[in-house]
């Protein structure tokens, strides 16, 4: 059976509490009436007997966090409470421009509510108070955060702007921010900090979103192939590498700043020094050697040259091949399988393989010949010039003939493998070591490459430019020799030195721009910048960030997918509650 219990409380005041079910209890009527209006309670009718005012008793941690989570998730239902009436006061008035008797009632409806979220604000704020919870309310705003209305927006942002995660993230931030009720409700001032709700939002979005992001990608490093490309060649990636584009364009510009931009430079540079070896060491590892530690730039490539050089004269004095017939006839074939149509075109290619090889081997009557390792090699270089030489053209039929002239280079090739089994491998893997030589050596002939140091862009230009294909056809279906590596390189280490003014952007939207380049914030950053960015601090990172168990990788997900939600979100609410407490101190 239930009963009407009426609650009395210090100040005079009372509430009723209508159809309480029986089993409730006086202790459990004054729990409730103190959480709800942060008042002590005096006297509860039926069953309570009257007692002195006394301080507040203070409320378990458990009651004190229910009452800020519960707050949080009202805070923004009374922030829409407050708006509603508004908007239709403006609605119905026209703009303001003819108040009538609807549009007061709602400007009578507004200034109501404003009242009720005052005093709401004034008795939570008593409660905590007397709960001795004084200070950053964290239960309030996780409340916020986890509000279904700001998740929502969050959603809607995402729909809005699926290409732009910025701007996924400033929408989100701004509707968050906009969300919170105005307890200073005095009309000159409502749109006014409503306005600077929303814009604190949207400036602070992207912030919270990097964080989340960067959070992410530290729980489940190696998002992409292109992270997995650069660690197999033993390039580790640097702090804002890690975090996305928006972390590193911050770490682009960090370069630049006084005192910690050296280290961060310098890890650059490293950096660019082991992707260097790496593409080295590929090339050597083919032919089961490797570069030393020390030795970097025109001194690598010439050790590589050298080492593979010296592999395939080894190969060669042990190997020989027999021309007669039978192969004169297949290197004969590519003339009449080639697309070439017309008869001097025909006779254009029959003269090159008569002076490449035909005219070359020394043969009998029956044409039959030995070639050596000396001469094969010489016939091989010709045809690879010839080739190299026919891909520049831009006439039909001098591609045409650079096609069939590599065909007759992989029968050449063919026959000497097949003629000394024993070499096969070997020479299999000596001819791709000499490919991949080649595209190294344009790289670091590059104009911008000093001392034979070539940038990710130098090596995707150079993989362009040793593309044998007809019309670098491989090249634009990303199939090329070393494209991946290449793309890879670009897509996370970038191109080479580039524009500043990305990091500048993105630094002043998250807040930071200003207190990285004042000095004072400089040199206290200087001891972690340099130890974070020097050798062993990028080898920790490296380990910490690819050695997770499943669980943490999953949350890592996590954060990344739902960073410009969450993470914007987060971000509008800290300041938030910042300016809450500002102010609540200011008014003090």
């Amino acid at each position: 059976m239930a009963r009407k219990i009426t609650v009395t409380f210090n100040d005079g005041s009372s509430h009723v509490y209508e159809n309480v079910p029986e089993n409730v209890t006086p202790a459990q009527v004054e729990q409730k009436a103190t959480q709800q209006f942060g008042k002590q309670v005096v006297n509860i009718d039926g069953g309570r007997a009257t007692k002195t005012p006394q301080a507040a008793p203070t409320a378990p941690e458990e009651d004190a966090i229910t009452s800020g989570y519960a707050m949080g998730l009202k805070d923004p239902i009374t922030a829409g409470a407050q708006m509603l009436p508004r908007g239709l006061e403006m609605l119905t008035s026209m703009g303001g421009n003819y108040p009538n008797v609807v549009s007061k009632f709602f400007g009578s409806e507004a200034a109501r509510v404003d009242q009720m979220a005052q005093q709401e604000e004034q008795q939570y704020q008593a409660a905590r108070a007397a709960q001795g919870r004084e200070g950053f309310d964290a239960q309030r705003m996780a409340g916020n955060i986890v509000n279904p209305a700001n998740l929502a927006a969050g959603m809607r942002g995402a729909q809005l702007f699926t290409k732009a995660p910025a701007a996924q993230a400033a929408a989100t931030g701004a509707f968050a921010g906009a969300m919170q009720p105005v307890t200073d409700t005095s009309e000159e001032s409502f749109g006014e900090q409503k306005a600077m709700q929303a814009g604190t939002g949207a400036v602070l979005g992207p912030a919270g979103s990097l964080v989340a992001t960067g959070a992410g990608r530290v729980l489940s490093p190696l998002v992409s192939q292109a992270e997995k490309t650069m660690r197999a060649l033993n390039v580790p990636m640097t702090p804002g590498q890690m975090m996305g584009r928006q972390g590193k364009n911050i770490e682009d510009f960090a370069q630049n700043l006084p005192l910690v931009g050296s280290f961060i430079s310098n890890a650059r540079e490293r950096q660019l020094f082991q992707f260097n070896q790496g593409i080295l060491n590929n090339t050597l590892r083919k032919v089961q050697e490797k570069l030393p530690e020390d030795v970097i730039g025109r001194d690598a490539v010439a050790y590589v040259q050298r080492i593979v050089g010296n592999k395939y004269d080894k190969v060669l004095e042990n190997v020989s091949m027999t021309y007669d017939k039978g192969l004169s006839g297949r290197i004969g074939d590519v003339i009449s399988k080639s697309r070439l149509t017309g008869a001097a075109d025909k006779q254009k290619l029959n003269d090159e393989l008569n002076k490449v090889i035909y005219s070359q081997v020394p043969v009998d009557d029956s044409i039959r010949g030995t070639v050596d390792g000396t001469l094969f090699k010489k016939i091989e270089a010709s045809l690879n010039e010839r080739i190299s030489r026919y891909r520049k053209s831009t006439a039909t039929s001098d591609l045409d003939i650079a096609d069939s002239l590599q065909d007759a280079l992989k029968i050449w090739r063919d026959e000497l493998s097949s003629q000394n089994p024993k070499y096969a491998q070997e020479l299999k893997r000596i001819n791709a070591a000499y490919g991949d030589l080649t595209v190294v050596e344009t790289a670091a002939a590059a104009g911008n490459a000093t001392n034979g140091v070539f940038t990710p862009k130098n090596y995707q230009s150079a993989v362009r430019q040793r593309d044998q294909s007809r019309r670098k056809r491989s090249f634009a279906s990303g199939q090329a020799r070393g494209q991946q590596v290449s793309d890879a390189a670009v897509d996370t280490l970038g191109p080479e030195g580039q524009s500043i003014m990305g990091g500048r952007v993105v630094a002043q939207a998250a807040g930071i721009y200003g207190a990285a380049t004042n000095p004072y914030v400089a040199i206290a950053s200087v001891p972690a910048v340099a130890a974070l960015y020097s050798k062993t601090g990028l080898k920790t990172l490296e380990m910490l960030s690819t050695k997770r168990p499943e669980i943490v990788r999953r949350i890592g997900e996590v954060f990344k997918k739902r960073a410009p939600r969450e993470g914007s979100i987060t971000a509008a609410e800290v300041m938030k509650e910042y300016q809450r407490q500002s102010s609540m101190e200011g008014a003090q």
